[in-house]
């Protein structure tokens, strides 16, 4: 008995301490974005991106800043998919270290198709920084080699999840090209919070580069943050194709006749982060 009581107290004191954390992290957080000192979205802010998709909507009304992507895959093959993403990328990505970003997934579509064994999935919402390389051999801005850490919103058409959930999952991945248009997941680079977010949410994503710790953390609203950490050996030196953004990416499986489909719409409110990064 002795043993689960103590046992007990120190995951109160764990969990204690690990609230006390966020609730640090999110006290040094400075307002980036409110979506109020511009009728458009500020070009001295953010730079915009996006990928090959039927329908695309990138703009700002109403003090939000509103994104849709949809996508649909071939209906010439049972095999294989097709991505597309829509991106708000920092204007000064290297001052970066943390973003919290108020996010609503406002609509979600997903399809997939029963005879290719890829999923579509649907990512609505992803908070990413790129901060650090391997080492791997490159010029320029070759971003083979460089890890980023991302908070994402995430649903597969295969999902036995309740209609309308989306897990939140915190990943590191390792760019495999120039471009970082392919990259993997690292070893033990994945963990999925407890907490599901719903269509309709208002949701808070966190995520926060602790170099110090070698570590990504990753919350959702009030909650604890939770650490996901990577081999220190790893960071042989700043990433050579740094960003920080918010970004929309869904994958279509392909499906003879009938396409497999992702439409996904979100809205972003308040950004914040680190005070040095704040542009005025």
């Amino acid at each position: 008995m002795r043993v689960i009581v103590v046992g007990s107290a120190l995951v109160i004191l764990a969990l204690s301490a690990l609230a006390a954390e966020a609730g640090r992290a999110m006290d040094d957080l400075a307002v980036y974005e409110d979506w109020r000192t511009s009728p458009q979205i500020r070009g001295d802010r953010w730079h915009g991106a996006a990928t090959a998709a039927q329908d695309t909507r990138k703009e700002q009304h109403e003090h939000r800043a509103h994104l849709r992507l949809r996508r649909e895959g071939s209906n010439t093959s049972n095999a294989g998919f097709v991505g597309a993403a829509l991106a708000l990328a920092t204007t000064q990505p290297l001052e970066v270290t943390a973003l919290e970003v108020e996010a609503r997934v406002k609509n979600l579509e997903i399809v997939g198709c029963p005879a290719n064994p890829i999923t579509s999935n649907a990512l609505p919402a992803q908070v990413s920084l790129n901060k650090f390389n391997d080492g791997t051999p490159g010029a320029g801005s070759d971003a083979t080699g460089d890890h980023f850490g991302r908070l994402q919103l995430f649903r597969t058409s295969a999902s036995t999840d309740p209609p309308g959930a989306l897990q939140v999952q915190l990943v590191i991945f390792r760019c495999d090209n120039s471009s970082c248009s392919a990259a993997h997941s690292i070893p033990n680079g994945l963990v999925t919070l407890p907490t599901p977010v719903y269509v309709g949410d208002k949701v808070r994503l966190r995520l926060i580069w602790d170099e110090t710790n070698a570590r990504f953390v990753g919350g959702l609203n009030n909650g604890p943050d939770v650490p996901l950490a990577y081999p220190a050996t790893l960071n042989q030196g700043p990433s050579r194709s740094p960003f920080a953004n918010i970004q929309v990416l869904n994958s279509a499986a392909n499906c003879l006749g009938q396409a497999g489909v992702v439409d996904s719409a979100v809205e972003i409110g308040v950004v914040r982060t680190n005070p040095l990064a704040v542009i005025p």
